[in-house]
């Protein structure tokens, strides 16, 4: 089975460096590139084969639900879970109308980061 192939959006180095740290450990999963902006995932999703984007919904330049449009409109097979600090309704809503297909909060214990990877990649 091929891993699950992740790329990491967010503007801060320790959130993009823990992520990575706790996927890598996963053996069905490969970080396969990380970006700091927005325009940064859109390009590298365009250039990179990625099952699954870790998207910051906060992010200098276009944030993360013109991200999320652009991706989904894009590449359809890659999915989006948005990561976020903030539970704040319009925005959830917004990036799930433009396509993503979860958002967890930054406050999720690691275990469960790992398994919404997993199941955004199943479709769930």
């Amino acid at each position: 089975m091929q891993p699950i192939r992740v790329f990491i959006a967010d503007d801060h180095e320790l959130v993009r460096y823990a992520l990575r740290t706790m996927l890598d450990d996963e053996p069905d999963i490969d970080v396969v590139g990380e970006s700091e902006d927005g325009e940064g995932v859109v390009r590298a999703v365009s250039e990179v084969e990625v099952d699954v984007v870790l998207l910051d919904l906060r992010m200098p330049g276009i944030g993360g639900v013109e991200a999320c449009r652009r991706i989904t409109e894009s590449c359809p097979d890659t999915r989006v879970l948005v990561l976020t600090s903030f539970d704040d309704d319009e925005e959830i809503f917004g990036v799930l109308g433009v396509g993503a297909s979860g958002y967890i909060l930054k406050d999720t214990r690691p275990d469960r980061v790992v398994e919404a990877v997993r199941s955004v990649h199943d479709g769930q």
